[in-house]
């Protein structure tokens, strides 16, 4: 290289858990461009809410005695920049967790209990969500062998007793931030629309041991057996019981992608808005070509 150093392109700026240059600990990263010149003072900045990003880098040229600087206020990040790290797949879902904990965890305080019941109801969601995709990826192709096929037959139904009681955990605590925390919430009619339906369903596969005999809260029931039936979870992707269902591909994935949704607000509305500035002073930061 001759000791010559070219010309630096800085893309985007990461926030570091530790300054130690190297480390695998980047939490979020902001695409940032150019924001003028003073002299060899180059300036950036993160890009303004709803700006078309043109693409254009920030660069300097350190051998020329040029360096990169950030004036107080132009460095933001917001909950969107978290959730963009999450990979949304063909239905339209990402994991939720991260972006939650880790939004909650750089914005003004927020309550202890709070952060871990939000914290808590977001991996059940997601954890709800790993269970649908392979319930629908397994369901759609159910091949091979006899006993093969049992076993793909029988896995789907363990995930959908999983799915159930993981999904009807979410919603309920969802419901119970009112109550317990004072939150002003307006579930989408995905949720309140259904949730009777998924808790039956819920409660028949949470307690299927009182199914198997026939029973209901210790009673015998004539909804109890039919539990049991779910053919038509391979046939038309719909999960059964008495007289409730849920369909798979509407209902269910509705209700999962609005809870996300629901979840992003209300981190949003109790942290005072969707992006916090910060100082490159006073946080650890690496940038990124």
């Amino acid at each position: 290289m001759g000791g010559k150093m070219s010309t630096v392109e800085i893309k985007y700026i990461s926030i570091n858990i530790t300054p130690e240059v190297g480390a695998n600990d980047w939490v979020v990263a902001v695409r940032v461009v150019p924001a003028g010149r003073d002299g060899t003072t180059v300036y950036g900045r993160t890009l303004m809410p709803g700006e078309e990003d043109s693409g254009v880098p920030i660069s300097y040229n350190p051998s020329a005695g040029e360096k990169i600087e950030f004036r107080p206020g132009d460095l933001k990040f917001t909950i969107y920049d978290i959730d963009r790290i999450a990979e949304v797949d063909s239905n339209g879902y990402a994991p939720v967790t991260y972006t939650i904990q880790t939004w909650l965890k750089f914005c003004a305080p927020v309550d202890q209990n709070l952060f871990l019941f939000l914290v808590a109801a977001s991996k059940r969601l997601d954890t709800a969500y790993f269970a649908y995709s392979q319930i629908t990826s397994i369901a759609k192709d159910i091949s091979g062998s006899f006993p093969h096929q049992c076993q793909q037959i029988i896995t789907v139904l363990g995930l959908s007793e999983f799915l159930c009681i993981a999904l009807n955990r979410a919603v309920n605590m969802l419901q119970q931030l009112s109550g317990n925390f004072s939150i002003n919430l307006q579930l989408p009619n995905s949720i309140t629309g259904n949730v009777q339906s998924l808790r039956e369903i819920r409660n028949a596969f949470e307690h299927i041991e009182d199914r198997a005999l026939g029973k209901v809260r210790n009673k015998i029931h004539p909804d109890a057996f039919t539990i049991f039936d779910q053919k038509k979870i391979f046939t038309e992707g719909i999960l059964t019981y008495g007289k409730h269902s849920l369909t798979l591909h509407t209902d269910i994935l509705q209700m999962l992608l609005d809870a996300r949704q629901t979840l992003l607000k209300i981190a949003i509305s109790i942290s005072g808005g969707d992006t916090i500035p910060f100082d490159v002073n006073q946080m650890n930061y690496s940038k990124h070509k």
